[in-house]
């Protein structure tokens, strides 16, 4: 209810009446929270249309025998670690 629009007139019974009036009725009280409802489904909707961005990480190590061999070179210990870090951003147009 917008009592704000009501308290121009300056009538105090008037207030109080509609007051009065709304706390008894519930299907008003319904009404008013299922306009709510939409307003905030229609914030949902246009969050939905905005870019998206999502990040996610990963890290793994990968151990190898005791001996490694590259060409000429030995390694006598070998590990590698391997950090993934994707970052996706979409954006979906209507047409």
């Amino acid at each position: 209810m917008n009592l704000e629009w009501w308290e121009k007139f300056n009538d105090e019974k008037l207030n109080n009446n509609l007051l009065k009036v709304y706390d008894k009725n519930y299907d008003l009280k319904n009404a008013a929270l299922k306009v709510k409802e939409n307003e905030q489904l229609v914030k949902m909707q246009f969050a939905n249309e905005l870019p998206s961005l999502s990040l996610s990480g990963d890290l793994s190590r990968d151990l190898r025998g005791p001996y490694q061999q590259f060409g000429n070179m030995a390694i006598p210990t070998y590990s590698q670690y391997n950090y993934l870090l994707p970052i996706t951003a979409s954006y979906e147009v209507d047409i």
